[in-house]
């Protein structure tokens, strides 16, 4: 399995835009959960597809429709950072992952009480079971996603002004951003934004400026708002 010791720069960058996009379709990244495998009995190694598998075969279906909610909360939006340091004042026990998520409204308190099944599932044992798990508003989604820039090379971090450090050596991809906010997402959406857009027009009528070109340039970036 590839390893690595810093975080993507291109997918990085892309993480900021994919927070705001979140926002735009009505999906914040309102919630981070912090998982600590290094304190269940899944290896270094096995961290990245436990975390896929948490997300793929329990949270993802328990955003169906319930009777209790009746809303189909799906797509999930979300991202994660895999990291791998050991700071015991702060809790940390070496491979563990920051999950940044939307939660809907009313639907917090059974998030957090699943969670702990759901990590046992993918992970096994939990040995120290109050460290293991940590749920937390993401009142800032935006400063949490550059704060994880701190993995990025020392060079690559100075340049987007972030102060690096070092987060260990990862198996696997170290950030992953899921398929409703990826840039695929946000380049599908630009585009039905602008077949939105387009109206038949009369072509004996007088020629008149689109107020469409006029944002041209903010279409060009691919993303579905204008740039500040």
């Amino acid at each position: 399995m590839r390893q690595s010791e810093f975080i993507d720069k291109r997918q990085f960058d892309q993480l900021d835009h994919s927070v705001r996009f979140a926002a735009e379709i009505g999906l914040p990244l309102n919630t981070m959960t912090t998982i600590q495998f290094g304190a269940t009995g899944c290896e270094a190694e096995h961290v990245g597809p436990a975390i896929r598998r948490l997300i793929r075969n329990y949270f993802t279906p328990w955003l169906r429709p319930t009777r209790a909610h009746p809303i189909d909360h799906r797509p999930a939006a979300w991202f994660y950072v895999v990291e791998n340091v050991h700071e015991h004042a702060h809790h940390s026990h070496g491979t563990h992952v920051h999950w940044v998520t939307h939660i809907p409204e009313g639907r917090r308190v059974a998030f957090e009480a699943k969670l702990p099944h759901w990590v046992r599932r993918v992970a096994g044992e939990i040995f120290e079971a109050a460290v293991a798990v940590d749920v937390r508003d993401a009142d800032k989604p935006r400063g949490a996603a550059r704060y994880f820039g701190k993995a990025l090379k020392p060079h690559d971090a100075t340049r987007r002004r972030i102060r690096p450090s070092p987060q260990g050596l990862v198996h696997g991809r170290r950030l992953s951003i899921s398929e409703a906010i990826n840039i695929t997402a946000i380049n599908a959406h630009r585009d039905r934004l602008r077949a939105a857009a387009i109206t038949p027009v009369d072509s004996s009528a007088p020629a008149t400026s689109s107020p469409w070109l006029a944002n041209d340039a903010d279409a060009s970036s691919g993303l579905p708002w204008r740039s500040a």
